[in-house]
């Protein structure tokens, strides 16, 4: 048997939370503004009067999509196959229902990318072989102590082979300033 195979989901309107103030990215391109900004940061928040102000809202969003091919033989002369193959693509802007940790929370569409649980590539193989033993079997076809003992085994083969989690690269040591 040979079975293709789309799923796709959505999840829309997700719980987290972000800090809504914060400065925006786009607040300016001068570097002595910037230089300034970033010796007084606090200044220079949407509310200043304020640290950490946290939104729990609806923000999240995600998307899922995959294709499988699945090939099956069902259990013939002592011998079974089953077999799959899953390509796929996870998106979102935060993986858990917490915090958004993001970069800007006025465009929060930044945040959205792969998901960290994304596993893109996935087979799996299944094969089932009935040993050719015991009681019913082409050889040893006899009952007693030697049909307990030899008859009735079964070799089976599991694997799993999947490409591994997306992982970020990060920076330490940049001699350029950061605002928050």
């Amino acid at each position: 048997m040979l079975e293709a195979r789309y799923e796709g989901t959505a999840g829309v309107g997700l719980l987290n939370w972000w800090n809504m103030n914060q400065i925006p990215l786009n607040i300016s391109t001068d570097l002595t503004v910037l230089n300034k900004m970033y010796q007084a940061t606090q200044n220079y928040l949407p509310y200043p009067q304020f640290g950490q102000i946290r939104s729990y809202s609806n923000y999240g969003h995600s998307t899922y999509h995959s294709a499988t091919v699945r090939i099956e033989r069902r259990f013939s002369n002592g011998f079974s196959l089953n077999t799959l193959y899953t390509y796929s693509k996870a998106l979102d802007s935060a993986d858990g229902e917490s915090q958004a940790n993001g970069v800007d929370f006025y465009n929060q569409s930044l945040e959205k990318g792969r998901a960290g649980f994304e596993l893109t590539r996935r087979f799996i193989n299944t094969v089932m072989y009935d040993l050719p033993f015991g009681a019913g079997r082409r050889f040893m076809n006899v009952h007693g102590l030697l049909n307990d003992v030899l008859g009735g085994w079964q070799l089976t083969w599991n694997n799993t082979l999947q490409s591994g989690l997306p992982f970020s690269v990060t920076y330490a040591g940049s001699p350029n300033l950061y605002l928050p």
